[in-house]
This record gives C-alpha cells, structure tokens and sequence, in this order.
C-alpha cells in the first residue's frame, strides 16, 4: 500500500487534537504502513457514504420521509470546516488503537463517535425500524405495484398469531364436533326407540279397541259376544244428547224416546230395550263420526222379551255404521250413509201372518252394505210380513242375506254392475236376465216384496 498523502494528512491534523499529533506513536516509522491502510480504508468508506447518499437524495423514500434541508446533512454532505463534530469529543482517540496489528479489523473513521450516534440523522439507505403494533399503515402503497400494504400486513400479523392459538382452536373444533356427533347419535337413538315405543302403544290401543267394541264374525255378521259391560245411564223416558266434537260412549235403557248426535264425534253405545205400550224411538246420527250400536247381553239371554215395536234411524254422512238392530211388530228401521260403509245385523221377531208388516230400509252412496237378517224367534216362526229395500249408487256393492224362513218376492235390478247374483233354497225365478231378476219363495206368492237395487257399478248379491 501506498503511504499517506500530504493532503491527508493536513486533514487528520485539522480533526485530531494538538496533543495527539504529537503522540509519540506518531512518531514510530513501524506504524506508518498501517496508518497508510486506515487511511485507504477511511477513502473507500467516504466514497460509499457519498455514493449511496446520492442514490438516498434521488429516491422517493427520501423526499417523503425525510425533510429536503437534512438530505445533504450527513457527515459526508456537510463541509469539514463546518461540521457538528466537536474535536474536544475525540480526546477518546488514543495512540494504543493505531497501533493495531494488520490482522485485526480496521478501527472505525475519526468522525464516527459512537457516543454522539443519536445526533446524526438516519441514513436515506436504510429504512427507519418503527414498532409494527405502533405503526401506521394507513396508505402506504409500493411505488412499482400501487398495492396497499396495510391488508397484507394485517395478514401477516394474522399468520403470526396462527401458531400460538391455531393448536387449541382446533382442538377445541376438533372436541365440540366430536360432541355434536355424539350428541346427535344419542338424539337419533332416542328418537328411535320413542318412534318404537309410540308404534307399539298404538298397536296395543287397538286391539283393545277391537277388544272392547268387538267386530263381526263370518260371513252371517254374527256379533261378537266379548263385549265389555258398561254401567248404564240413569235415563227418563225420553232422553237427547248433543255432542260437537266429543264422542259418546256409554249404556242406556231404552224407554220412550233416545236421541243422539254428534258433528265430529263417535257414537259407540249399548241399549236394553224395555218393555211398553207405545212404540219406542231410536235416532243416533253424526256428521262424520262412526256409529256403533249394540243390544245388551241382558237383553239377548232373556227369555220372555217384550213384544214392543222400536223405530230405529241411523244416518252418518262420511262414517260407517255398524248395529245391530231389533225389527218386528210393525217397525221400521232405516240405515242411511253417504261414505261410510254398512255393517248390520237385524234381528227379527214378530213378522208371521198376522203380525203388522215392519219395514227395513238401507241406502248408500258410495259405502258398501252387508246386510244379514236373522230370525230370534222359533225355527217354525216365517218371516213373512216384511217389506225391505236396499239400495246403492255409484260403486257401493249390495251383500245382502236373508235367512230360510223368509218368503216373500225378491226383486233384484243392477242397471251398470257386471255381477247380478240371486241364489236360495226353493226359489222360483219369474223373470230372469243380465238387468233384471224376479223369484218368489213360499205358499204366498207377491204378498210382500224385497228389492235389491244398485244403481252404480257395485256387484251385488242376493242370498236366502
């Protein structure tokens, strides 16, 4: 290397104090060939301070952050005569620091104080550090892709804060979906077995149900005789009641006169006919409703029933109807439903040769009928005077039987069924084609006739 200039070195005598110069390690010739590194080195430092301090000045971060009168206030902008620097603050500069070996690192320049380093303003080269909680990054945009970076430092804070609770959360996530599945496989469970219990209630309901109201047997429509007893209603002689919606379940002694009726409610009731002069009066009826009516066992076990006449009338416009129904003596029972099927079981007497003509009338809209008629006095007794019609639209099919003391005529028409049936023991067939079928039956021909009439599609059939 090179050894000192004479220019360089009338620049350390003006920054170095009097009493340095004449240090005595001045004075030693082995220490000029590092005096003369330190200054080559102290050439290089100055040319790239005054390099980089050009390239600060001539950039936008300089003119935005940084005032225009401190661009050029920096050790290598300021002039030598003029500079802050106090010379007294260099007593610290000792002789023994220029006499460092060649291997160590080279000391710092004269005007780099570290004591007074918080004077000098910050270098236009290196951005300023700033707290980034502190910071405002309100508008701060990149000067060559115009982005705001105040959203990606918010994601980067938001990344930084992920490895510290992300374990836990999806932890925590991780536990309540665990618990939101086992909780709803309990929910499902015991929605199960309730759905098991509630269809294993019903169907025990109803066979009690069919238990208690009982249903018929074969093809005769015998009624079953396991029929609970129910305590019977004190009554008067006439007795009405009236339901909306309430269903009406109970015993009555039938005296004069019993009415019942509902609008949406069921009839389901049990009468023992009592003796009396004057006929007696049955009327059940409901909207849609079912109507179930039954004859005491008391009333069937007796032996000298009274010989009294009881009107029945039984009408339900969408409900079925199933009764038994006690005719003879000159009364009159009539069965009429819209909907609804027919179940019925008449129970004759008192239809000989002297006896008053009674009359049994059925009707049907759409409901089937199944009639059976069976005779309560003796085998020998006929069953003559009766007058019956049974009659059917639409598609409600005709099941109708008699038993084989009934004589008389029977008049069977079906004007659109494919199915006209008239069968029974000594019959006499009169007229006989696929519309219209006449038979007679007994010593007495034409005295009383049955007519058997379907209207509609239903098959019908006529047995005797």
């Amino acid at each position: 290397m090179s050894h000192r200039t004479s220019a360089d070195e009338e620049e350390v005598s003006r920054s170095i104090a009097p009493d340095a110069r004449n240090d005595a390690a001045w004075e030693d010739p082995s220490r000029h060939t590092e005096g003369s590194r330190s200054s080559t080195s102290d050439s290089k430092r100055r040319n790239a301070a005054q390099l980089a301090q050009e390239l600060g000045s001539s950039s936008p971060w300089s003119q935005a952050v940084m005032p225009q009168a401190q661009i050029h206030d920096t050790p290598f902008g300021r002039d030598p005569t003029t500079s802050r620097i106090r010379t007294e603050k260099l007593d610290n500069v000792h002789s023994n620091t220029m006499a460092q070996s060649p291997q160590e690192l080279d000391p710092p320049p004269a005007y780099s104080n570290l004591s007074h380093v918080h004077e000098l303003p910050a270098s236009p080269v290196t951005m300023p550090r700033r707290n980034a909680a502190a910071a405002d990054t309100q508008g701060v945009v990149t000067q060559d892709t115009g982005i705001d970076l105040s959203e990606d430092l918010e994601e980067q804070e938001q990344d930084d804060r992920t490895p510290l609770l992300g374990g836990v959360e999806r932890r925590w996530n991780q536990r309540g979906w665990n618990r939101w599945i086992h909780s709803a496989k309990t929910t499902r469970q015991r929605h199960c077995r309730l759905l098991a219990l509630v269809i294993a209630f019903s169907f025990l309901t109803s066979l009690v149900v069919c238990a208690f109201v009982g249903v018929f047997q074969g093809e005769a429509g015998t009624w079953s005789p396991s029929i609970p007893f129910m305590p019977f209603v004190p009554t008067g002689p006439e007795y009405e009641r009236h339901e909306m919606f309430e269903n009406i379940h109970a015993a009555y002694k039938l005296h004069d006169r019993l009415d019942l009726s509902t609008t949406t409610g069921a009839i389901d009731i049990e009468i023992d006919p009592q003796p009396g002069d004057q006929p007696a009066i049955l009327i059940l009826s409901s909207q849609t409703g079912s109507i179930t009516l039954r004859l005491s066992s008391a009333y069937l076990h007796r032996r000298h029933k009274a010989a009294r006449a009881i009107h029945t009338e039984i009408r339900s416009l969408t409900g079925s109807v199933t009764a038994e129904i006690l005719l003879g003596h000159g009364s009159f029972a009539l069965v009429d439903t819209g909907t609804g099927t027919q179940i019925l079981s008449i129970l004759a007497s008192g239809m000989g040769r002297h006896d008053e003509i009674s009359n049994l009338t059925t009707y049907s809209k759409t409901g089937a009928q199944r009639v059976t008629l069976t005779s309560l006095g003796p085998t020998s007794d006929s069953l003559t005077n009766l007058r019956a019609e049974h009659h059917s639209f639409a598609t409600a099919s005709l099941d109708i039987t008699y038993p084989a003391v009934w004589s008389g005529k029977v008049r069977a028409a079906a004007f659109l069924s494919n199915h006209l049936s008239v069968k029974g023991k000594d019959l006499e067939y009169v007229k006989q084609d696929d519309l219209e079928l006449v038979a007679y039956r007994g010593p007495v021909k034409g005295r009383q006739t049955v007519e058997v009439i379907s209207d509609g599609t239903g098959d019908l059939s006529f047995k005797c």
